[in-house]
C-alpha cells in the first residue's frame, strides 16, 4: 500500500473534501510542480523592508513569474519556490493535525481548513532556533489558496512582531 501524503494525512477525511486541482497536486507520489505569476507588495518603511531583504523575501514588483518545485522526502516535503531570481526553500511536515513549514532557523505550525473551494493555512505558532515564541513575539505567516478548474489562485501575507506587514503575494498557479 502507497503512503498517504502529508496533506492527505493532516486533512484526515477533509482532504476528499478539497477540490480536484488541489488533491492531485497534494496526491502527486513524488511530489507536484506548479507555476504562475505573482504580485509583490512589500510594506512601506525602511526597516520593514530591511527585515523583509534580510528574511529573502521578495520585493515589490508586478508580473513575477513564479516556479513551484515539491520533492518528497519520506515523511517530509521540500517546497521549493523560484522567484525573482531567488530560490526560496522550506520544509513541511505532521505535527498531529497541524502544518509545520521551516524556513532557515525558523519553523511555525499552521491548522489546515478547507472551506469550499478555499483552503487556508492558520497561524499557530512559531520557534527561533527550536525555540518557542510568545505569539506577541512570533512572525505571523497566513495564507490561502482558492482553486477553480485549472489551478488556483494564491494569497500569502508575512508580518513581523511589532512592526506589522513585511510582504504580502498574490497571484494564479497551474499545476504542471
Amino acid at each position: 500500500m502507497a503512503a498517504r501524503s502529508l496533506y492527505r494525512r493532516i486533512l484526515g477525511e477533509r482532504f476528499d473534501a478539497l477540490p480536484e486541482v488541489l488533491r492531485r497536486f497534494h496526491d502527486a507520489p513524488g511530489g507536484g510542480r506548479a507555476s504562475g505569476t505573482l504580485q509583490v507588495e512589500r510594506a512601506a518603511g525602511p526597516l520593514r523592508n530591511a527585515l523583509a531583504s534580510l528574511l529573502g523575501l521578495p520585493k515589490t514588483a508586478t508580473d513575477v513569474p513564479v516556479r513551484l518545485e515539491v520533492e518528497v522526502e519520506g515523511d517530509r516535503e521540500r517546497w521549493v519556490r523560484h522567484l525573482q531570481g531567488r530560490r526560496m526553500e522550506t520544509v513541511q511536515w505532521a505535527r498531529g493535525d497541524l502544518l509545520m513549514e521551516s524556513y532557515g532557523p525558523s519553523s511555525f505550525s499552521s491548522a489546515l481548513v478547507v472551506e469550499g473551494s478555499r483552503l487556508c493555512y492558520e497561524f499557530r505558532r512559531a520557534w527561533v532556533v527550536g525555540v518557542p515564541l510568545p505569539r506577541r513575539f512570533a512572525p505571523l505567516v497566513d495564507g490561502r489558496v482558492d482553486a477553480s478548474d485549472g489551478g488556483w489562485r494564491l494569497s500569502v501575507r508575512v508580518e513581523a512582531p511589532f512592526l506589522g506587514e513585511l510582504v504580502r503575494y498574490e497571484g494564479w498557479v497551474e499545476p504542471e
